[in-house]
């Protein structure tokens, strides 16, 4: 699983990459709206991968919120909704 050092990151390397607090990447977990993330001996791991993906989602949406504000109320509550 941890082959290549390179590729997994810590709950703590993680937060420092993605720009948020540990305790952040923790609420995630809990509320499963974070990336994806392994645990081996009760610790955690992000692989790199998973951080970027995680990352061009919330662009994403970020994005589509963005140029929802000017649409219609109704239509960004749609947008919202998924």
């Amino acid at each position: 699983m941890m082959n290549d050092r390179r590729t997994w990151l810590s709950t703590e390397e993680a937060a420092i990459y993605l720009g948020f607090a540990p305790k952040t990447l923790q609420n995630w977990r809990s509320d499963g709206t974070g990336p994806n993330y392994h645990v081996l001996r009760n610790r955690c791991f992000y692989r790199l991968e998973d951080l970027h993906d995680f990352q061009d989602k919330k662009a994403k949406r970020v994005e589509t919120v963005y140029f929802a504000t000017m649409a219609d109320p109704a239509e960004i509550a749609a947008l919202l909704a998924y």
